[in-house]
């Protein structure tokens, strides 16, 4: 009997169909790598290591070797600001025009500044207190330093090189090897 084109395949023949395909070896590769897509889609996060790891689950990536390091995006000044739209946070390495790591804040770009080595109680590099004071306790007292570069001691706004307001012992001065109680007051 002429087939109808009309017809429909029966569910005997669609799971006959899938059996065969299913058989070669194409067809196993292909629901492989459905599958593997499919478990992709739901990952929470994603490990790239030389060895198998298990991602730190608050990370959507981790990056893990103990001999080779991460490699950020690297362009010059006029690539960096090609990039359409960029998303806050977004960070590159600028190769020229003052070489370093920026970072997009949403308005522009602006550089990640080195790391001062406080730790051993040396600056790497000139600290800028950006209208903050150097005190003891994190309060608005100790020392200022205005953007003129005067100096307050107990004062916001010193009108000179150096301005100590103080309501005692306003201004004492050493000399000699104050560390050994050599020096006295002058």
């Amino acid at each position: 009997m002429p087939r109808n084109h009309e017809e429909r395949p029966t569910l005997q023949n669609l799971i006959l169909m899938i059996q065969i395909f299913l058989k070669s070896q194409k067809g196993i590769y292909m629901v492989a790598m459905l599958i593997g897509i499919s478990n992709g889609i739901n990952a929470q996060n994603v490990g790239i290591s030389n060895t198998a790891i298990t991602p730190d689950a608050s990370s959507l990536l981790e990056l893990r070797s103990t001999d080779s390091g991460f490699l950020m995006p690297r362009m010059t000044l006029a690539q960096r600001n090609a990039i359409d739209s960029p998303a806050v946070g977004l960070i590159i390495y600028q190769t020229n025009s003052s070489p370093g790591y920026y970072y997009f804040n949403g308005s522009v770009w602006g550089p990640i500044e080195g790391v001062d080595n406080l730790g051993n109680h040396q600056y790497t590099q000139n600290m800028e207190t950006s209208g903050n004071w150097l005190s003891n306790d994190g309060d608005n007292e100790g020392i200022y330093v205005s953007s003129d570069g005067d100096v307050g001691v107990g004062v916001s706004t010193p009108s000179s090189k150096l301005d100590v307001n103080s309501s005692t012992n306003a201004l004492r001065l050493r000399a000699g090897d104050v560390n050994n109680g050599s020096g006295g007051n002058k």
